[in-house]
This record gives structure tokens, sequence and C-alpha cells, in this order.
């Protein structure tokens, strides 16, 4: 089971549409149950959850293979981004550890996982840079690791 928020939007749409035509179970996460008969009716289990319900959206991901999140989209965010906080204390974040990500990318079908690997590791520790101009690019020295953690702990 996929479960996607979003799925109203064209990117969480795109990505439902694709995994029911390749036939795999998707579990539409809606605000408005209204909207969600739409998506009931192309063969989506429907979970009713506002984003920043840490309850209702744990039920909803419970049992997912994955899950896909983007939060509703802020165009006149207040300062601090408070708004995008409440989502991010909502959903809780799990490390997963380097030494286990190879099982997994060969358990989802790749048969090559180092390069990717090697790539996530070269993001992850600034010998990969991203492309055009790296004077704009805003670089912290805080791992992920790091910050992923200070999140969870922050949640309770």
């Amino acid at each position: 089971m996929y479960t996607i928020t979003g799925i109203t939007g064209k990117v969480g749409g795109i990505l439902a549409r694709e995994l029911l035509e390749a036939g795999q179970a998707v579990r539409a996460v809606m605000r408005d149950a209204e909207k969600g008969r739409a998506w009931a009716d192309r063969g989506c289990r429907v979970a009713i959850a506002e984003m920043e319900d840490a309850e209702a959206m744990t039920e909803a991901f419970a049992g997912s293979e994955a899950v896909f999140i983007l939060p509703p989209s802020e165009f006149d965010p207040e300062p601090g981004y408070p708004e995008a906080q409440r989502v991010i204390d909502a959903v809780r974040v799990e490390i997963v550890p380097r030494y286990t990500w190879e099982t997994l990318f060969r358990g989802q079908g790749m048969k090559n996982p180092l390069p990717q690997m090697r790539m996530l590791d070269g993001f992850n520790e600034g010998w990969i840079d991203f492309l055009g101009n790296s004077d704009l690019a805003l670089k912290g020295i805080v791992s992920a690791e790091t910050v992923i953690s200070n999140l969870v702990r922050s949640n309770f």
C-alpha cells in the first residue's frame, strides 16, 4: 500500500495514477471527504486527515509500504514558516541507517545500488555539488542525521 498526501494536486495525482495503473494499492490522504470520492471511484482507499493532526496522519500511514508527503502550498507564509513547522511536527521521521541501504535498494529491484549510494554520500558529505551558481547556494555543516534526529526529539 502506497499512501499519498497532496493527491488532488498535479504531483500527487500523477503519482497516484501511475501507481494505480501499475496495479499497486493506493491510499489517498484527504482533508475533504467529498474530494475523496473521485479517488475512491478510481480504486484508492481514502483516509481523512489534516496534515497537522499527528494522530490522524499516523492512522492514515499505518501499514503503508511507502508514504509520499506533499504539504499544501502556502503562498503567503508567516515569518518563520509556522505553517510548515506544524506539518513537520505532526510527521515522525525515521533515520534509515546507511548500512541498510544496499539491502533496501536491492529489495526494491535495484541490481547495482552502489552508484546511487555513493551519490547520496556525495550530497550528504558535500563532495557533490548541485548545478548552477554555487555561490548562491546556502550550505550548513549540520548533518541530515542531526537535523532529523532533532526534529524527532522535538516532537516528544
